[in-house]
């Protein structure tokens, strides 16, 4: 648990769009095994009741990119945004180091033009106010392991999330010195978007990772976009 803490307090430390992909990763699975170490059978089996129960939340890009967990404004201090989650989505967040997370396990679901990967959000605070959040899409392989490309329907919801950022003006740049898959940071509406596709091989899964960072978008950004 100690090491835990410590890995926690590291990568908390850095704004989103300034930790390297594997942090966020690690970030994800520090949530999970937090989780799941928490957890008692029968809890874990009212999870996943609550997952096949769950009804997914209708979001747009333009959701994504201003709301955090897809409903809520980005300027709530902390219990404002617990106690605005429990209202909008009749779930209550676990908090993990100084995070507010939900998941797919417990009952949470977006529906993005019909389709409903898997998710997790988080939404990170310093002290009590907003400091960014995330969305972390995650695709399992197949037993083929065939490529992220070739298949359609997860092609596809990275493909429209894309277009349809565009279409409603995010202005982005994209990272050619990646080992991601594809690396998007960019601007909208002042908030400073960063979007990501990883293939994470030691997790046998894709991750489409969301992140926003609130008010944090600047002309030095915009040069790094460009």
């Amino acid at each position: 648990m100690a090491l835990i803490i410590i890995c926690a307090a590291n990568v908390k430390a850095e704004p989103l769009s300034a930790m390297s992909s594997d942090d966020l990763v690690a970030l994800l699975d520090l949530n999970a095994a937090s989780s799941e170490s928490g957890k008692s059978a029968d809890s874990a089996k009212e999870s996943a009741v609550a997952s096949e129960c769950g009804t997914p939340v209708a979001v747009t890009a333009h959701d994504m990119m201003t709301k955090v967990y897809g409903v809520l404004d980005s300027n709530l201090p902390k219990e404002n945004c617990r106690q605005g989650a429990r209202a909008a989505l009749a779930l209550d967040p676990e908090e993990e180091f100084s995070s507010l997370w939900l998941d797919t396990d417990s009952g949470y679901a977006l529906d993005f033009r019909g389709m409903c990967p898997e998710v997790s959000a988080m939404a990170r605070f310093d002290n009590n106010d907003l400091s960014d959040f995330c969305f972390f899409f995650l695709f399992p392989r197949d037993e083929a392991n065939i490529g992220f490309g070739e298949r359609p329907e997860h092609g596809m919801f990275c493909g429209s999330l894309l277009q349809e950022m565009h279409d409603m003006g995010l202005e982005a740049g994209a990272d050619r010195d990646t080992d991601d898959l594809f690396n998007v940071l960019g601007s909208y509406e002042g908030n400073l978007v960063d979007v990501r596709l990883v293939d994470d091989a030691e997790g046998d899964r894709y991750i489409l990772i969301v992140g926003v960072e609130p008010g944090a978008f600047s002309a030095a950004d915009d040069l790094a976009a460009l």
